[in-house]
């Protein structure tokens, strides 16, 4: 799915909702909420770096939410993401939903923007850790 060079052996304990733009991750014994990101958004560039390209209409109709404040504040506090695997469809809208169905990894990022010009973009840099779901048992 996404090859990066900086592959790293750390594992990463990530518990979150369907719905949620962060995720609960325990890495190295600290527990933490970053942002997430998905995959389907990350791309290469010609030299081979990572980055992440959410188009400026999301960002437009997501910024007065409280789930974007608690994402953009996620992101920018900690500068990194869980990158998610999702599957995609379509309403009769014509509104695309994502349900996550699983963690990939954990990467630090640089030089987010977030505004109504350029959408959301940022650097994905060093891969800080594999990622895995934890799930809740039910009673």
């Amino acid at each position: 799915m996404i090859n990066h060079p900086n592959r790293s052996k750390k594992i990463a304990k990530c518990k979150g909702r369907q719905g949620d733009w962060t995720v609960e991750v325990t890495i190295d014994g600290n527990t933490v909420n970053l942002a997430t990101a998905h995959a389907l958004f990350i791309r290469a560039g010609i030299d081979g770096r990572l980055f992440y390209d959410r188009p400026v209409f999301w960002v437009q109709s997501s910024q007065r939410s409280a789930k974007w404040q608690k994402f953009r504040e996620a992101l920018l506090r900690h500068k990194r993401v869980v990158v998610t695997e999702d599957d995609w469809s379509t309403d009769a809208q014509g509104i695309s939903h994502a349900v996550r169905t699983g963690y990939v990894a954990i990467y630090d990022v640089t030089n987010v923007i977030a505004n109504d010009i350029h959408g959301l973009v940022f650097e994905l840099t060093n891969r800080v850790g594999e990622a895995y779901a934890v799930r809740e048992m039910a009673a």
